[in-house]
This record gives structure tokens, sequence and C-alpha cells, in this order.
């Protein structure tokens, strides 16, 4: 527990070190959930937010899978939920869609995320347009009632 506490720390303090040199963090993002309490982590996102005002966006699942203790889908679901529910403060809530696939991503969008990562700026078109990567992406964004709009990493809107 000391170990996590100090790498909490640690990254608490790198944030602050973003505010005090007046940027923006585009993302903040959970690598490995250690604890199966995520309100009270999303609790803890919210309180820093409020304390730096720097995050654009929030991913609440996490990027490294434990094998030993796998989600389902309606857990990730939930987590998106919550965390738009509880971490109000922060503008987007994204969700990974190479890491969580179209289908989470897709219902993860009716729940409170606003923001999908992880998409390919590469649009092959060998298989035709329909079923070209970036098109797909559209279709399914406008399935769940969002509007697509492509945007850069400044979180600035691409003219397209």
């Amino acid at each position: 527990h000391v170990f996590a506490h100090r790498r909490r720390r640690a990254a608490r303090r790198a944030i602050e070190e973003v505010n005090i040199a007046g940027l923006t963090l585009a993302r903040l993002t959970i690598h490995r959930s250690s604890s199966p309490d995520v309100l009270a982590l999303f609790k803890s996102v919210a309180a820093l937010q409020r304390s730096v005002g720097v995050i654009r966006a929030f991913a609440p699942l996490p990027r490294t899978l434990d094998p030993a203790m796998p989600t389902t889908g309606y857990e990730d679901v939930k987590a998106v939920a919550l965390a738009r529910l509880v971490v109000d403060n922060v503008p987007s809530i994204q969700v990974d869609w190479s890491l969580y696939g179209p289908k989470l991503a897709q219902v993860a969008l009716t729940v409170g995320a606003d923001d999908l990562d992880g998409v390919s700026p590469e649009d092959d078109m060998s298989a035709g347009r329909r079923r070209a990567p970036l098109e797909e992406i559209r279709r399914n964004i406008r399935a769940a009632g969002q509007e697509p709009v492509e945007r850069n990493g400044r979180f600035e809107v691409v003219a397209g």
C-alpha cells in the first residue's frame, strides 16, 4: 500500500505541475485498477480536478486488464456511467475504441461517454467505403444517438 500511495502522490504532483505551468492535461487514464472500489477512485479524480482544473478528459476504464480479475461489459458500462455522474467537473469521459471494442464503446456513448480514443487516423477503404474503419465508427456513433466530430489531440475540431 505504501508503494501505491507514493505513486498516487507522484501522479498528483505531476498534474499539479501541469497546472502551475499553465498547461492542460489532455487525458487522465487509469493504467491498472488496483481496487474494486471505483467510486472512491472517481471521487478522488473529481477532487483532483477541483484543485487543479486542467484535466480535459477522463478515461475511467483501465488500460491494462487483470486476467485474474476480468470485468464484464456490464461492469464497464456501469463504470462509465458512474464516472460521468461523479466526475462531472471533467468535460469529457473517454472510452478507448481499440481496447474495448466497438460494441462497448457504442453503448458507453449512451450512458455518459462522449469521446472515443484509440481511433486510427488511417482509413483503409480497400474493403469498400461502408467497411472502412472511420465510417464504421461514425455509423456506430450515430446509432448511439450522437453526432460524430473529428478532433485532434488538443481537442480541436478538425474540419473535414
